[in-house]
């Protein structure tokens, strides 16, 4: 791996998440990006010029000018996201992307290889449940694998898989094993997710020989139960671990991050969360 992005919200500088994304940064030797994004919209003016050909009417996009408050936030931002990296010891730069948020911060995950994304960040312009309304979006949208930073985080003894078989699970457990094997000295555990009795669980075996020539340690844990209700049961009383949600495809994952349902996981589980889906 070699590009990480961190969404940067000029509104809040949240240093749980720069701090992990450091510690991502480190761990694989890689550079961070900071994206700014500031939201603006683009405001239509109806434009009126005359000419000898006669009087032309066109509509212009422009984009609103910032106040003096605004760019000094941002400004602040750009400081303290540059200074933390540089201190870590941490190659870094900055863009700063006008536009819409969501579909700006969608085309910069085009060309990175990891987005390291903030569970509150928000552009609502009022108080949002976690996660917020651009999280969701751009968890459904992201075209490179996605780590919900952890609003707290103390490093990673043990790796979870959440599997049931289909392709968007294999994917994102190659995607995480391929980004981050540096981490091939951690127990694995592979949670099956699905209901279906164990000899109907598909090609276990050929998963298991798979992860063996990657990590050393490889435990299987079934759950029982509805798969998001026994994946939060079980995260809620693990420390210290990566989840990577493999079993979720974007269907399953808009259910999954549903207001009512990622508000828990997201506040109650102490991990961060690698998603990754075709």
């Amino acid at each position: 791996m070699k590009k990480i992005i961190l969404a940067l919200s000029p509104q809040a500088i949240n240093t749980h998440t720069i701090s992990f994304a450091a510690y991502i940064a480190q761990l694989t030797r890689s550079s961070i990006t900071g994206v700014l994004l500031d939201n603006l919209k683009a405001e239509t003016a109806l434009h009126i010029s005359t000419d000898h050909e006669g009087t032309n009417i066109n509509l212009e996009k422009k984009m609103p000018a910032m106040t003096r408050e605004q760019a000094g936030i941002i400004d602040e931002t750009k400081r303290a996201f540059l200074t933390y990296c540089n201190e870590q010891g941490i190659a870094c730069q900055v863009h700063e992307d006008k536009g819409l948020a969501v579909e700006e911060l969608i085309l910069e995950t085009r060309y990175a290889d990891l987005l390291i994304l903030d569970p509150e960040m928000s552009f609502a312009g009022h108080p949002e449940a976690i996660p917020t309304d651009f999280t969701r979006r751009v968890l459904l949208d992201a075209e490179c694998p996605v780590f919900i930073a952890p609003l707290g985080f103390d490093g990673v003894e043990e790796i979870l898989f959440t599997y049931n078989g289909s392709a968007n699970s294999m994917f994102a457990i190659r995607q995480f094993a391929t980004l981050l094997p540096e981490l091939h000295t951690r127990p694995v555990t592979v949670l099956q997710v699905n209901d279906t009795q164990d000899n109907q669980q598909p090609a276990l075996d050929k998963l298991k020989a798979w992860l063996e020539t990657r990590y050393t340690t490889i435990h299987f844990h079934k759950l029982a139960g509805t798969p998001d209700a026994a994946l939060l049961s079980y995260l809620v009383e693990k420390t210290k671990t990566v989840a990577v949600l493999g079993a979720y495809g974007r269907s399953q994952l808009s259910q999954l991050f549903k207001p009512s349902a990622a508000k828990i996981l997201i506040k109650t589980v102490p991990q961060p969360l690698f998603i990754a889906h075709k």
